[in-house]
């Protein structure tokens, strides 16, 4: 059996300043692939980080999401695959354990009507200062109870090109 392929492109800079100012310019200090939206823990200290995936659902109908993360972090979705089409659909000020999905009320996103076979950008953002670190993403939909966001959910992100800078 062969491991999920990576799907979500992870980019990680030193200090807080990208995220605070969403000015995600410049070189990266870490550029890597994740299998699906959830980060290992403790991983450093005072840093921004971003994720980003294309999301394409199995099923029509309507989705929730959530976001978990140490320490600030925003989750966005976008109505097409284009970075400029997202919207933010939570949050968490501050921070959560791993995974604990029910700390914030802003955590959840309202429902969201999602098509099948269509492809979403979708995009998590952390502002690690120090300590413990993490980030993950769940949702449920038709037919699925809460749960992080798998792999086969994501369609391959190949479109460095639109990792620039927020619009």
């Amino acid at each position: 059996c062969n491991p999920p392929a990576n799907k979500v492109s992870e980019r990680r800079w030193a200090g807080e300043d990208a995220f605070w100012n969403e000015n995600w310019s410049g070189t990266p200090n870490f550029t890597g692939t994740l299998a699906s939206l959830v980060t290992g823990q403790n991983v450093a200290d005072s840093y921004s980080r971003r994720l980003i995936g294309l999301l394409k659902p199995t099923v029509t109908g309507d989705y929730n999401f959530w976001v978990a993360g140490d320490d600030d972090c925003r989750l966005y979705l976008g109505t097409d695959a284009s970075s400029t089409s997202k919207v933010e659909i939570a949050s968490v000020d501050g921070y959560t354990s791993f995974k604990a999905w029910d700390s914030q009320s802003s955590q959840k996103s309202a429902a969201i009507p999602l098509q099948a076979g269509k492809i979403y950008w979708i995009e998590a953002q952390q502002r690690e200062g120090g300590g413990g670190d993490h980030l993950a993403v769940a949702w449920s939909g038709p037919g699925i109870a809460r749960a992080d966001l798998p792999s086969s959910a994501l369609f391959p992100f190949v479109a460095a090109a639109d990792f620039g800078p927020p619009p």
